[in-house]
């Protein structure tokens, strides 16, 4: 591990992840700039379809072998349970009748709760 820690692999390996991700968060914005379903299509785009899950797979993979998948699986379901809460407290607070710049504010002291949580008890569990 640590003879691979060098500044030309982690140039490379920054650059290509850096280009994949940006160009995924630029076609979700054109979605939802110039069509008009956007938001509908970049909604399921970003949490449904599993483009990113593959990516992560991949370096898992390529990095820790098979037994990283199941440690990726796991702390996936767990982020993406923090994420639907997050979700959801900012949706239920708007419905409440607070304006959405509390809600994402209300939402977000939810997010920072569950990752504090999370990387206090969680994060260096290893799950096989």
């Amino acid at each position: 591990m640590i003879s691979k820690l060098n500044l030309k692999n982690i140039s490379y390996s920054f650059i290509r992840n850096f280009i994949i991700g940006g160009l995924g968060i630029s076609i979700l914005g054109l979605l939802i700039e110039y069509t008009q379903s956007g938001v509908a299509y970049s909604s399921y785009l970003y949490s449904a379809l599993p483009t990113v899950y593959f990516f992560l797979f991949w370096i898992t993979y390529k990095i820790h072998g098979e037994k990283g998948i199941s440690n990726l699986n796991i702390h996936l379901i767990l982020g993406c349970i923090i994420f639907i809460l997050f979700v959801l407290s900012c949706h239920f607070s708007h419905k409440l009748g607070n304006n959405y710049v509390i809600s994402l504010f209300l939402a977000t002291l939810v997010f920072v709760i569950l990752s504090y949580i999370y990387f206090k008890k969680i994060l260096h569990i290893k799950f096989n």
